[in-house]
């Protein structure tokens, strides 16, 4: 009675030509015949932290500086931002899509095609019925292609990597 589910990125929006602004939309798939609860997911750039963790640090040092913003505000911000808030249930053959907003290089293409490449890491954490709690990261390398002044983009996928 173990559920299974799987990460995968489906797109990698960049903002165009020398914008800094990059999103990731990406499925979680449950293949099992078992249901799955409180689904998350959160998403890093080669060796950066995990999103969700730099949105709380963000949000704790906006507070602490007086910011007008307030910590709840910021809390609904990283949420969104991260597309990381607990899908409750996902049963046997459902899927789910979320998007991730972020930065990345402006010269993110030059970067996946260099020796050490680009890689995105994909972070699943869900749930048993009977509470047992599973983990799993994915590694993809993105690629991109240039044409004249159009980059496309897609992913070659990893094995599963050790929890960093």
């Amino acid at each position: 009675m173990v559920p299974q589910l799987q990460i995968r990125p489906k797109n990698f929006f960049k903002g165009y030509p020398k914008v800094s602004h990059s999103a990731v939309v990406y499925e979680i798939v449950n293949y099992s015949n078992f249901p799955a609860f409180n689904v998350e997911s959160d998403m890093k750039f080669n060796k950066n932290d995990w999103i969700k963790n730099w949105s709380i640090t963000r949000a704790k040092q906006l507070e602490k500086k007086g910011n007008n913003r307030t910590l709840q505000e910021d809390d609904e911000m990283k949420m969104r931002k991260t597309a990381s808030a607990p899908h409750d249930k996902l049963e046997p053959g459902e899927y789910i899509q979320k998007i991730i907003d972020g930065s990345c290089p402006q010269n993110v293409c030059d970067l996946a095609k260099s020796q050490n490449g680009f890689h995105i890491y994909l972070k699943i954490v869900w749930y048993s019925e009977k509470k047992q709690k599973f983990e799993q990261v994915k590694k993809y390398s993105l690629l991109c292609a240039k044409l004249e002044e159009t980059e496309e983009f897609s992913f070659l996928s990893s094995e599963a990597v050790p929890i960093p």
